[in-house]
């Protein structure tokens, strides 16, 4: 029984290790498109305003209008979103300081490793600010990296490449038992055609002894299955 609780646990840890190298794998191989109508523009939801930081949504200076703004690219096994904070006094006056939270996501088949870049109280939104005045939070920003044929999610330019690794759920259970049970059937699948192969050439089919006509292997002392002759 403890063996056999070794085995899942070693194969659980096998699959987490597959899974956040297949998501990081997506990351890194897998361009986000190239066109900026590719990005997705809608009103954040207000689960998704909660999660920026109070003084954003409740700044210390006088405005007249806070406005949100989310936008969002993705492709296979990865996305990048972005809720975007501008303040504006008058009807089209914007102050100079704007804020950005952009969520880098990847896994697959499910999303299951997610990373924040905070951009706090910027005078310019552009690529260079992102990359050089960005809060790290669940992800590491990989340096001198950018999309290949990519557009950062708030339409500025080459997106920065960075690797989550905060787990998103249950999307890296699902991931993890997935690539397990994938690893076992591989297991199983070599383990018997092996063991064929030996038994078709006399051959304990555990040790590779060899056990002639004995239903016993003599060295291993392992129950020898019947072999089928053929006329």
């Amino acid at each position: 029984m403890r063996r056999l609780i070794f085995y899942a646990v070693g194969l659980l840890l096998i699959g987490m290790v597959f899974n956040v190298a297949v998501g990081w794998a997506c990351v890194l191989l897998v361009p986000l498109p190239g066109h900026i109508l590719s990005i997705a523009r809608s009103e954040p939801t207000q689960a998704e305003i909660d999660r920026l930081p109070r003084e954003w949504r409740h700044p210390y200076q006088r405005v007249d209008r806070v406005s949100y703004e989310r936008r969002s690219v993705s492709a296979p096994g990865k996305s990048v979103r972005a809720i975007f904070v501008r303040y504006r006094t008058g009807i089209s006056h914007t102050l100079g300081r704007n804020h950005g939270l952009v969520t880098y996501t990847c896994g697959w088949p499910a999303r299951s490793l997610t990373g924040d870049a905070m951009l706090d109280d910027v005078y310019y939104l552009t690529a260079e600010t992102i990359e050089g005045k960005s809060k790290w939070s669940g992800a590491v920003r990989v340096p001198g990296q950018h999309e290949r044929r990519g557009m950062d999610p708030l339409g500025l330019g080459p997106a920065a490449v960075a690797l989550p690794y905060r787990p998103v759920w249950p999307g890296f259970a699902i991931n993890t038992l997935l690539y397990a049970l994938l690893l076992l059937a591989g297991i199983t699948v070599v383990s018997r055609s092996r063991a064929a192969v030996r038994l078709r050439a006399g051959l304990c089919p555990a040790c590779k002894y060899p056990i002639g006509a004995s239903p016993i292997c003599t060295e291993c002392g392992r129950a020898v299955p019947p072999r089928r002759h053929t006329a």
